[in-house]
């Protein structure tokens, strides 16, 4: 998944507003049609299994949610344009996002149970990882790509900061170890003694709420502007 690019296991190419699966789909500057009972509407489109969604619009066969650029299916949801919903009782909310598995999604950014962290534009699961705005990673042999990193187990993924649960790497001012994770650069949190630097704070049992900054335990809320850390392994939302 690539800034307008997309591919899918089933060897779909999507290049540049064009697209093809291997039912022979054409898919031609913003316009769609497959073999089936798609429906084609300049721009819009909408099919019967495997929804598509282009230019902001989106419609499925069963209870997906249209909202200009939200996108939701049954199955397989696809993270397009920063808004993902799923089948069960997700709240969507002017580009926010939360389910009730915990994933915590907010203007661009994603986050599961399976502790894939997404922040703006960055996307990685524990399964099929996709792939967004020049950012990678799989489950096997993760791919460093443009300073983002991201592994199979407790991933940290923050825009420029990286952190794995073996030998972290220091990138961009950041950094977190597994133990005593240090935050550089206004950001700082540990597994056990939190401390409080420039107005972020996350602590393992209370979590403070300071500076627009929140983090909880169990829950983790989170909006635009509030900031969150997980027990063992500093994950930061800004």
């Amino acid at each position: 998944f690539i800034t307008g690019f997309y591919c899918t296991t089933n060897k779909e190419q999507f290049i540049t507003g064009f697209y093809c699966t291997t039912n022979k789909e054409q898919f031609i500057t913003g316009f769609y049609c497959t073999t089936n009972n798609e429906q084609f509407i300049t721009g819009f489109y909408c099919t019967t299994n495997k929804e598509q969604f282009i230019t902001g619009f989106y419609c499925t066969t069963n209870n997906e949610q249209f909202i200009t650029g939200f996108y939701c299916t049954t199955n397989n949801e696809q993270f397009i344009t920063g808004f993902y919903c799923t089948t069960n009782n997700e709240q969507f909310i002017t580009g926010f996002y939360c389910t009730t598995n915990k994933e915590q999604f907010i203007t661009g950014f994603y986050c599961t149970t399976n502790k894939e962290q997404f922040i703006t534009g960055f996307y990685c699961t524990t399964n099929k990882e996709q792939f967004i705005t020049g950012f990678y990673c799989t489950t096997n042999k993760e791919q460093f790509i443009t300073g983002f990193y991201c592994t199979t187990n407790k991933e940290q993924f923050i825009t420029g900061f990286y952190c794995t649960t073996n030998n972290e790497q220091f990138i961009t001012g950041f950094y977190c170890t597994t133990n005593n994770e240090q935050f550089i650069t206004r950001f700082y949190c540990t597994t056990n003694n939190e401390q409080f630097i420039t107005g972020f704070y996350c602590t393992t049992n209370n979590e403070q709420f300071i500076t627009g900054f929140y983090c909880t335990t169990n829950n983790e809320q989170f909006i635009t502007g509030f900031f969150s850390c997980t027990t063992k392994y500093s994950t930061f939302h800004i």
